[in-house]
């Protein structure tokens, strides 16, 4: 009864002005967070379909892997301009603002928002210190990454679990290499 009335009074903001949440955290038995159990840091996958079927992640295209409100894997594959790869250090700039990101990735036509599910879910695993996975594809972007692949086949490493240390929404005005307007989160 008591739990009853606790979700009802919840649900209902105009009783007190504010509506309480409670936010769970994933429960540390889901395999999805924290270190995989079968898959060591460095091992190699040949495609993202490799990387979702081990478990590490959850899409074959999107960065951000999400569950419940929680990020718990990203992956590193140079299509954001902006993000930056220090090896120990990150920084990601979330999802979302491009003109076709499942097609062409293109350029930022809009601002990147924690509205999108995926950016919100990296900035609950920042609050409530919740590690990532970090996934690198083969690229020329930055030299942490896995060698570039021959032919058309791909690489992904999995280089273990990160701290979110820090989310944050950049309103900075300034021309990205195409000399558009980017204002990314």
């Amino acid at each position: 009864m008591a739990e009853r009335l606790r979700r009802q009074l919840a649900q209902n903001a105009e009783l007190f002005g504010v509506a309480l949440t409670q936010e769970k955290v994933p429960n540390r038995f889901d395999t999805r967070f924290g270190a995989p159990k079968n898959v060591k840091i460095g091992e190699t996958f040949p495609s993202r379909e490799a990387v979702r079927e081990a478990g590490l992640h959850n899409s074959t295209f999107a960065g951000i892997a999400h569950h419940n409100g929680f990020a718990f894997a990203i992956v590193l594959s140079g299509r954001y301009e902006d993000d930056k790869d220090g090896g120990e250090e990150i920084l990601y700039t979330g999802t979302g603002g491009q003109s076709d990101s499942f097609n062409n990735p293109g350029p930022q036509v809009q601002d990147q928002t924690f509205e999108h599910d995926a950016n919100k879910a990296l900035q609950n695993s920042c609050k409530h210190k919740v590690p990532i996975r970090v996934i690198r594809k083969d690229s020329h972007y930055s030299k942490y990454a896995p060698g570039l692949a021959k032919g058309n086949n791909q690489i992904y490493r999995y280089d273990g679990l990160y701290s979110v240390t820090e989310v944050m929404f950049v309103l900075e005005h300034r021309k990205d290499k195409n000399g558009l307007l980017d204002r990314g989160v």
